[in-house]
């Protein structure tokens, strides 16, 4: 007989099959999950989470007390030069991005 013993044969086919199955039931999960979040997508979108109203004033409170040594102190690393760079672009070009804008506004009003 080709291809191996009959006992093999069905084996095989048989772990082919688990395989799918388990396959199958994967893409239903991720389905079903991606159904969640796109549920969840609109709940937050209605909650606005992370909203602040334009009045709101936050206390800044600075505590100069050291910190003990067994607190890690999560200091960001150095910025990339082309960082500042793109920066200081940003902030010398601000008065000609403001003065496009007003003007944008401006003919958008005229139409």
């Amino acid at each position: 007989m080709k291809g191996g013993h009959p006992f093999e044969l069905k084996e095989r086919l048989w772990h082919t099959r688990h395989f799918m199955g388990c396959q199958k039931r994967l893409v239903e999960e991720l389905i079903e999950e991606a159904r969640d979040e796109l549920t969840l997508i609109g709940k937050m979108i209605e909650w606005d989470p992370w909203g602040v109203p334009d009045d709101y004033e936050c206390e800044v409170i600075e505590n100069d007390a050291p910190v003990p040594k067994h607190v890690p102190l999560h200091r960001p690393g150095p910025l990339s030069e082309e960082f500042y760079k793109t920066l200081e672009g940003l902030t010398t070009n601000q008065p000609k991005l403001d003065e496009a804008k007003v003007t944008s506004i401006g003919s958008e009003a005229k139409e």
